[in-house]
Order: structure tokens, then C-alpha cells, then sequence
């Protein structure tokens, strides 16, 4: 698979979109552009929707013109999470936040479009050894101060390495399977809480410096408190499930500790 020289370009311009991607024709659109900082979208919805809503359609439109597939990554949070089992691929969506609200909006608005291949995945948690990211930051913690780190645990979900997400993005770049909705995680769901605890028993690091809290009653806060995610329909498609997070988290959790070390 031939990938193109990045070229940097402002995704919420119509015209330079259109012009850059008609200029290449690619087989396959990748977009992981997107607004990720939850708490921020709150103070700024309208540039977040920008981003994460009419940049998709833009990029949508582009991909049509050219015939191109376009896999979209989309998260967790466009359900509610008020559900107490585990999502599929066609429950209804209904944010309660504005991030959720603007990735929301770019699955709608890409379906309209009509696209004539498409696949939109659903991941959530994402975690590396590069950039910002939930497992990092506790870890910055835990080596910067001696105080207890607290830590949500009432909101449930599915930590999902992101060298799986990628595996399987690429799996998919390769195969035929309908368009739609599909859920990329790591099987099995935890705490945010959860997560972190089982990280300090892999790493072997004192469990009593986590101290488990519920969910601080804040609108800038509004996090939905179950988002975790079934992939019947990926399954249902002929292909392999992503592996347990547990398994998932203990082959990169060193990597990501070294990581931290060597940022401070």
C-alpha cells in the first residue's frame, strides 16, 4: 500500500480539501484528524463541531468524488452512557457532552452523504507510549508527587491499545465488509479506576497511592458513566475480535512507563 508525504491542510476548508485529496485519488482515506479534549470542547462546541463534524463531511465529499474509501475513526462517547449493558454498532446515538455531540455529528453528516464505501469505527480509551494520554498522565503523577492520585471510578468503558486500533484499521483497509458502524476495542470493560489499578500491579508499583472516587458533579465534567462497546458486527463480518484489554494493556504497559521516564 502506497501512503502519501503528509501535507499539512485545514480540513474545515472545503475547497483546499477537495483540491488536495482529488489531486491524489487515494484507494483508502484514513481520517484521525479530530478534536479530542473533552473538557475544552465544552468552553468551545462550535470549533470542536468544526473539526469533528463538518470537517468529516468535507473529507466525505472528497473521498465520493474520487471513489475512495474512507475509514472514519469515531469514539464511545457519541452514546449516552446511560445503559447498562454494552453498546452495539446500531443503538441510537445521544451524546450528553459537547465532544460527543460534535463526533456525533460527523457520523450523521457522513451518512448523508451516501457515500458509496465507507467504515466508520468506534473506539474508546485509546493508550500508547506516544502523546497525551490517561495512562501517562496517572503515571507522571504517581513519579512527580508522593500524594494519593484519585481516580473516577463510576464510568465504565474499554481501554483499547492503539497499536490494535492500527492493526486493524490496516486489516480492514484489505478487506471487503459492508459499510456501517463498527466497534474497534480491546474486549472487556473496566473502570477508569480499574485501569489504572491493574497498570500498578503490572508494574509493580504501591497500589495505596490510588484512591478511588466518583465522578465530580461538574458541568465542564459530564462524562457518560457506561460506554462500553460490543463488536457483534465486526465479528458477524468473518473477522477475529480484538484481543482482552488486560492482555492488550500488559504487552505495551512497560513500554509506556519507560516512555514517562524518559519525558521527565
Amino acid at each position: 500500500m502506497e501512503v502519501f508525504a503528509p501535507q499539512k491542510i485545514n480540513l474545515i476548508e472545503f475547497e483546499k480539501t477537495f483540491e488536495l485529496i482529488t489531486q491524489y485519488k487515494p484507494d483508502t482515506i484514513i481520517n484521525c484528524a479530530a478534536w479530542t479534549n473533552v473538557r475544552q470542547a465544552e468552553l468551545q462546541e462550535d470549533e470542536a463541531g468544526q473539526v469533528n463534524g463538518w470537517a468529516v463531511q468535507n473529507i466525505g465529499l472528497a473521498a465520493k468524488n474520487c471513489d475512495s474509501k474512507l475509514i472514519h475513526i469515531s469514539t464511545d462517547y457519541v452514546f449516552s452512557g446511560d445503559s447498562r449493558d454494552s453498546y452495539s454498532e446500531d443503538d441510537a446515538l445521544c451524546p450528553v457532552n459537547a465532544y460527543g455531540r460534535s463526533k456525533a455529528l460527523g457520523e450523521n453528516l457522513l451518512r448523508e452523504i451516501e457515500i458509496q464505501n465507507y467504515i466508520i469505527l468506534r473506539t474508546a480509551w485509546l493508550y500508547s507510549k506516544h502523546r497525551t494520554n490517561f495512562l501517562k498522565t496517572i503515571l507522571s503523577k504517581y513519579l512527580f508527587t508522593q500524594k494519593r492520585i484519585e481516580i473516577v471510578d463510576d464510568q465504565f468503558g474499554n481501554p483499547t491499545n492503539a497499536n490494535d486500533l492500527a492493526r486493524r484499521i490496516i486489516e480492514i483497509e484489505s478487506q471487503e465488509i459492508p459499510n456501517g458502524n463498527y466497534h474497534a476495542v480491546n474486549t472487556g470493560s473496566t473502570s477508569w479506576f480499574g485501569l489504572a489499578e491493574e497498570s500498578f500491579k503490572l508494574l509493580g508499583l504501591d497500589l495505596e497511592r490510588l484512591c478511588p472516587i466518583p465522578t465530580p458533579d461538574s458541568h465542564l465534567l459530564n462524562r457518560p458513566r457506561n460506554t462500553s462497546l460490543e463488536s457483534k458486527k465486526w465479528i458477524s463480518s468473518g473477522m477475529p475480535p480484538l484481543r482482552p484489554w488486560e492482555e492488550a494493556l500488559k504487552s505495551e504497559i512497560n513500554a509506556i512507563f519507560a516512555q514517562v521516564k524518559k519525558e521527565l
